[in-house]
């Protein structure tokens, strides 16, 4: 540039030399002939005039858009009048050889020319020379010619930007690769400068049109990872060395940059700007010449060795993969592996990830059909070629599962009918179905074939179910063993030996498909115990199966009806069934009747039908069937008449029809009926009578001579029976009445509810004797003795004892007695004699007795006896005893005694009503007892 800016100088100043010659010829030699041959080379170099170009600069734009700019100096500017200039681009130095021409306009702000152009029709790499001259239309005739120059130091050529020219981008290994560049550039600009290649490498399934997607740098970054290398330029050409790159990858190469920062001022890039691509190898204009800029590293070499599949359940699944490596696989490592496999039965594919690590990568796969067979079709992992290895097994099986189910539901069973998906030949083996009831047995079935391959169906039937009772499929368990299995080679332990089948997801433990409530009918009854006939009511006590548990806690009533009269329904009290048993009681009946059962009726549904049952072979006691029965004749009534202090006659009346009953249930006519009865809480005493009720003995319809016992009407059988030998003040209680002939007919429940009661008399007092001592002439001690068996009654009561003298005058004892009358001298005198004579004195009891009533107002019966002083007595006067005077408050029947004295054989007098009366005769001077010659002596 410096040499060719000196040549132009040098010229300049030869043509002012010879310009200065010549008119110095001129001016001394004066005009001659000769001067004329000066003459045209004065008027050639006078009519040019030099204009010099002070200042130029090129402007490169994108490698597509450049800029000129050159300055004149502003005289020049001025002279030149601003006007438009020519500029040629030529290709050599002499500007002979255009290449382009245009036009420079003046800009008054910058006070530059300046031309605004595309390398379109330039080639990159190469000078092109400028000449700059005015238009010969612009030019005057005979004025000096203006020419356009360029200045000392200043460039009059252009440099295009430099290209790339050819490129080859090869992989060397799965981590390596080579990079070779050649530039188009003519004038060496680019020597021994610094370049970069960029370059990156897309991910699988990304767009490859990445200088598309460069425009948006996030998505950039997203898709792609950009790596720079730096090289020198050497020859026109750069070797770039890629390592570290990823196996089995694509990169691309995105740009060759210029980085050199000692850029010089001709060089028409900046750093960092992106070097051109030649025409012959741009490929955003020639999609083509992508192969040029794109190369695949090479892929690491894997086998598969072995799979362990691991069933996670019937739908999830964890195959282990190992693989055999060949070469150091580190580049691999944690890196995302994918498997792809196919459902054999319907050609689907699928992929699942997983992580490669150490040889191994675990593939949990989910939503998989149960009872399929799968296949691995291929593995794709970045940066390896996986193979598969000769004894690697690609197929996997799935656990079979019942996939379908279909349950017809009765009262007490249900059918169910299921589908099972299996990759093994199930047809032939056998299941057990249970439900979720342990106390239901489970069913066994067999399987057989579907209408497709691999599906099989199997049915049960669930017995001894309960009504309206909720259940669920449990499980299916296979009791055979299926040969030739194809998971006998499968490493995960699964086989069929007692194998529980497993559900599908659509058929969990509260699907409907899984779960139903039984009906409710075919509820049956069985009459468990013969029925229990009672006075007042009958017991029925019913079982039932498990089948009709349903019933267990229900209300239930049981109706029956008189059998010669069905049309009208009676009904039991309400009963609750408990523990499978049902406990009826039937109140409403008529007595003497047989009645039949007609159903039982649940409270809640009333319209459910519950079934009877029974042996139909066996009779009750009443030979009758168990569903029928007949109500005992029972007592209705017992009356008490004619009672006296030994004897009662009491009428017991059976209510039934014993007319017409008697002979139809087979009851005997002739039976013995006995009366228990005795003294409340005992039952020792009885009476017993005969009765007849032959059709013979009913005829006349009243009792003749032979039946005065017993009275036969309508609706009851009157007995009647005479209680003799009872106990005076006795109070009897009737507790039964049995009639062995007639025990299934008869019941004498409810007799001790009746309360029947009475109470003998006790008017009559027998006298079983009497002691009179310590007579004195106005007192004495008198002793009554009464019959210890029929007046034991007496004791603890107590009484005054009345006497009467012979004037027929009463006095009771003991009496109220003043402090001045002879009853002291008289106790003075009676303790005097009891010190005397001891042997004499009365029994211990009797003692007793007078130390229990001293002074009393009335004195108690003790053992039998009653012991009273006697006092204010008239000497020598007789007196006769009179009876007993009863204390207040006692039994209102002791003050109506009659009295009855026993003769010295201590039996009645049968002569005499009331016997002879107790006399003693008062002594006037000495103690003397006088009796009538019949008076009881007392006996101990």
């Amino acid at each position: 540039m410096d040499d060719i800016n000196d040549k132009k100088s040098k010229k300049t100043m030869k043509k002012s030399k010879r310009r200065a010659i010549i008119l110095s010829l001129l001016a001394f030699g004066g005009l001659s002939v000769g001067s004329f041959g000066f003459l045209p080379f004065l008027l050639k170099s006078w009519n040019t005039l030099q204009y010099n170009i002070v200042d130029f600069r090129h402007i490169n734009q994108d490698n597509i858009n450049y800029e000129i700019e050159f300055a004149l100096s502003d005289l020049d500017s001025f002279k030149l009048n601003y006007q438009d200039l020519n500029v040629d681009l030529t290709k050599d130095k002499e500007g002979k050889e255009v290449v382009a021409t245009y036009t420079a306009i003046y800009d008054e702000f910058s006070r530059y020319w300046r031309i605004n152009s595309k390398y379109s029709n330039l080639s990159f790499g190469r000078r092109y020379y400028l000449k700059v001259y005015l238009d010969d239309k612009k030019q005057k005739r005979f004025s000096a010619k203006k020419v356009i120059g360029f200045g000392q130091n200043v460039t009059n050529f252009v440099d295009t930007p430099p290209a790339v020219s050819t490129i080859n981008f090869e992989a060397r290994t799965p981590s390596t690769a080579s990079v070779s560049v050649k530039f188009a550039d003519e004038a060496a600009n680019l020597e021994g400068k610094k370049v970069a290649l960029e370059y990156y490498y897309v991910l699988k399934n990304q767009a490859d049109d990445l200088e598309s997607q460069l425009e948006n740098t996030k998505t950039a970054q997203e898709i792609h990872t950009s790596y720079v290398d730096a090289g020198i330029v050497k020859d026109g050409k750069v070797e770039f060395a890629l390592n570290n790159l990823h196996p089995g990858l694509d990169y691309k190469i995105s740009a060759i940059r210029y980085v050199d920062t000692n850029n010089r001022q001709e060089i028409p890039l900046s750093p960092m700007q992106k070097i051109a691509l030649d025409p012959k190898i741009d490929f955003e204009k020639d999609s083509t010449k992508k192969r040029l800029f794109e190369t695949k590293t090479a892929k690491f070499k894997l086998v598969t060795k072995s799979l362990i599949d691991q069933n996670l359940s019937f739908s999830q699944k964890r195959l282990n993969i190992n693989f055999d490596s060949f070469e150091s696989t580190q580049e691999l490592q944690n890196k995302i592996i994918k498997m792809h496999y196919k459902d054999l039965k319907t050609s689907q594919t699928y992929v699942v990830s997983a992580i490669y690590s150490a040889d191994l990568a675990s593939f949990d796969l989910n939503n998989l059909d149960p009872g399929r067979t799968y296949q691995i079709e291929s593995f794709e992992l970045e940066g390896a070629q996986i193979e598969f290895g000769n004894t690697f097994i690609k197929n996997f099986y799935t656990p079979a599962a019942v996939i379908d189910s279909k349950i017809a539901i009765g009262a007490t069973f249900a059918n169910v009918d299921l589908t099972i998906a299996s990759a093994d030949n199930l047809e032939g083996a056998q299941a057990l179905l249970y439900l979720d009831d342990s106390s239901i047995i489970p069913t066994s079935a067999t399987f057989f074939q579907g209408q497709e391959n691999g599906i099989y169906k199997i049915s049960f039937k669930a017995k001894g179910l309960v009504n309206d009772t909720k259940y669920a499929l449990d499980k299916l368990l296979l009791i055979s063993k299926v040969p030739n299995s194809v998971f006998s080679l499968q490493k995960d332990g699964y086989d069929y030996k007692n194998i529980l089948f497993l559900w599908n997801k659509n058929l969990e433990i509260s699907s409907p498909k899984r779960n139903f409530i039984t009906t409710i009918s075919d509820l049956k009854t069985f009459i468990k115990l013969e029925p229990k006939i009672l006075a007042s009511k009958v017991e029925y006590t019913f079982g039932f199966l498990p089948e009709s548990a349903y019933l267990n806690d229900k209300n239930l009533y049981l109706y029956y009806y008189k059998k010669d009269n069905p049309a009208k329904l009676y009904k039991s009290k309400v009963a609750k069934a408990e523990g499978s048993e049902i406990k009826f009681d039937l109140e409403d009946f008529e007595v003497s009747s047989v009645y039949k059962l007609a159903k039982i009726e649940i409270a809640e549904k009333p319209n459910l039908a519950v079934g009877i049952q029974f042996d139909l072979g066996k009779s009750s006691a009443q030979k009758l069937p168990y569903d029928e029965f007949f109500i005992k004749y029972r007592v209705s009534e017992i009356k008490f008449d004619q009672i006296t202090e030994t004897s009662a006659k009491v009428a017991v009346s059976l209510e039934g029809d014993f007319k017409n009953s008697v002979g139809k249930t087979g009851a005997k006519n002739e039976f013995s009926a006995k009366l228990v009865f005795g003294q409340p809480g005992f039952g020792n005493l009885s009476s017993t009578i005969k009765v007849d009720l032959a059709p013979t003995n009913q005829a006349s319809g009243t009792p003749g001579p032979e039946k005065k016992e017993y009275i036969l009407s309508d609706n009851k059988l009157i007995l009647h029976f005479n209680l003799e030998n009872l106990d005076p003040k006795t109070e009897y209680q009737v507790v039964d009445l049995e009639i062995p002939e007639l025990a299934e007919f008869f019941s004498s429940s409810g007799i001790l509810e009746q309360n029947a009661k009475f109470s003998t008399s006790y008017k009559k007092i027998k006298i079983f004797g009497s002691n009179f001592d310590n007579i004195s002439e106005t007192s004495a001690i008198a002793t009554i003795y009464f019959d210890p068996t029929f007046n034991s009654y007496l004791n603890n009561y107590k009484f005054k004892v009345k006497f009467k003298d012979e004037n027929n005058q009463i006095v009771s004892y003991p009496n109220q007695v003043g402090p001045n009358n002879t009853k002291a001298v008289t106790d003075k005198r009676e303790k005097e004699e009891e010190k005397e004579d001891k042997k004499e004195k009365d029994s211990k009891t009797v003692q007793t007795q007078e130390k229990e009533n001293k002074n009393p107002e009335y004195i108690q019966v003790v053992n039998n006896a009653i012991k009273v002083s006697l006092s204010n007595l008239n000497p020598g006067k007789k007196y006769e005893f009179a009876g007993l005077e009863s204390a207040p408050g006692q039994d209102s029947g002791l003050t109506e005694l009659n009295y009855e004295y026993l003769n010295n054989k201590l039996e009645e007098d049968s002569n005499k009503t009331q016997g002879e009366p107790l006399i003693f005769i008062q002594s006037h001077r000495f103690n003397q007892l006088k009796v009538n010659p019949n008076k009881i002596v007392q006996k101990l």
